[in-house]
């Protein structure tokens, strides 16, 4: 390999957080290491390097910028973050690979003539829509190019003009030991995730009203409990709040049945951002490589990804029935399922995050 150039990834996420956002960026920019050398500019970051380190089970070095020392809480301050990644990054050298989730500071990039990358991973919207309209009409759109989660985001998009790849989000596979002689908890299904609405309590709730003889375990922050949830009327569903990604491993290992029970309408943080059609789910990844029994609700967004009955099962978010049906097969008979196991093992294996450095990198050299 040729001497390794510079990129500079730019991401609107600050340390410390409970996102996902931020655990996709620092191990993307772990494996785009092994062939650039990376720097990545964020907010604000109140955390030690080794303890960033640690917390994430980042094993490889990289440089990270504290760009304005406040978290982005305001299209204000989202504003001076990108003004100050421009002033930053428009004298730098031409051979610098810049590649971003921040959609503005890729726009103001893009408009003075400056090659970017920009990964998206929804359709903008807001002002960040109008902008990104306005950049298409401009004969400068040829120094943007798109990395996009999903496929259903060509068509939404209407690319015309521009370079893009289709680019899966990565699994942690190193991170993850595969032993199917553990012990597992005994007829309890595992949910990490958030508790924002069509992530997958509703389904849950029916099914502990149906299973009583069956434990819910589920991790996620707390405070994503928009709902009012009485407690006492699930015994059998057990809440863990929000632990260290470096924690996810450990806590998978113990489980054998694990849960994506989304339903057909799926929010984010924002209300307004309904992400569906091209959701692209950090516990999926963590599940494949746990090697876990994974059942998901069927969705066209991870379809390419989850196979019906040689990864995983994909069932109706409706049909209720079909979801206890196959948890008690699954319970009744384990062994029947290793078969299950290995081939999520193996999915993960081809969509880790080496991987998808490494496809990112010979885009790049294309």
């Amino acid at each position: 390999m040729n001497q390794k150039r510079d990129l500079i990834y730019i991401t609107e996420t600050s340390l410390p957080t409970k996102s996902a956002n931020i655990i996709n960026s620092l191990k993307f920019c772990e494996s785009l290491s092994n062939f650039f050398n990376v720097k990545i500019l964020i907010p604000n970051n109140s955390l030690e390097i080794n303890k960033i380190r640690k917390f994430y089970n980042l094993k490889k070095k990289f440089q990270i910028i504290n760009l304005i020392n406040q978290n982005i809480e305001s299209f204000k301050i989202r504003f001076i973050f990108c003004l100050k990644v421009l002033f930053k990054l428009i004298f730098e050298r031409k051979n610098t690979i810049i590649y971003g989730r921040s959609i503005l500071s890729s726009m103001l990039l893009t408009l003075i003539n400056r090659k970017n990358y920009l990964e998206l991973h929804h359709t903008p919207n807001s002002f960040s829509k109008l902008f990104f309209k306005f950049i298409l009409l401009l004969p400068q759109k040829k120094k943007l190019n798109l990395i996009l989660i999903n496929k259903s985001l060509v068509n939404e998009l209407k690319l015309i003009g521009i370079n893009f790849i289709i680019l899966d989000d990565g699994a942690d596979f190193l991170n993850f030991k595969f032993n199917q002689s553990i012990k597992y908890k005994k007829n309890t299904c595992i949910y990490i995730g958030s508790f924002y609405e069509g992530k997958g309590i509703e389904i849950i709730k029916k099914l502990a009203k149906m299973m009583p003889d069956i434990k819910f375990d589920l991790y996620g922050d707390l405070k994503t409990i928009k709902s009012k949830f009485n407690f006492n009327c699930y015994p059998n569903i057990k809440f863990y709040d929000y632990v260290a990604y470096k924690n996810i491993p450990e806590i998978l290992k113990n489980y054998e049945v694990a849960l994506m029970p989304y339903k057909n309408k799926i929010l984010a943080r924002s209300k307004n951002l309904e992400i569906s059609r091209y959701i692209s789910p950090l516990k999926m990844f963590d599940y494949l490589s746990a090697g876990k029994i994974i059942l998901a609700t069927n969705l066209p967004a991870y379809s390419h990804i989850l196979k019906n009955n040689q990864n995983s099962f994909l069932l109706s978010s409706k049909n209720i029935f079909l979801w206890k049906k196959i948890i008690k097969k699954i319970f009744n008979n384990p062994k029947k399922f290793n078969k299950i196991k290995i081939n999520a093992r193996n999915t993960a294996k081809k969509y880790s995050w080496d991987n998808r450095a490494k496809v990112f990198y010979r885009f790049v050299e294309s």
